[in-house]
């Protein structure tokens, strides 16, 4: 039951996460960037990793 609240919080955050990091490309700040999206995978694998168990 946990899983089902859960899985629409997370899906916002990493939408979130992932439109700031586009955003942040779009103004030219490339290391910003990269550290959005770097932020944005270990969150999908925690995620995933925290869901399958």
């Amino acid at each position: 039951m946990e899983k089902l609240i859960l899985l629409p919080v997370i899906a916002v955050c990493l939408t979130r996460t992932a439109g700031y990091g586009i955003y942040t490309a779009k103004e030219k700040n490339g290391a910003g960037s990269v550290g959005l999206f770097v932020i944005l995978l270990a969150a999908i694998g925690a995620s995933v990793y925290f869901l399958m168990r």
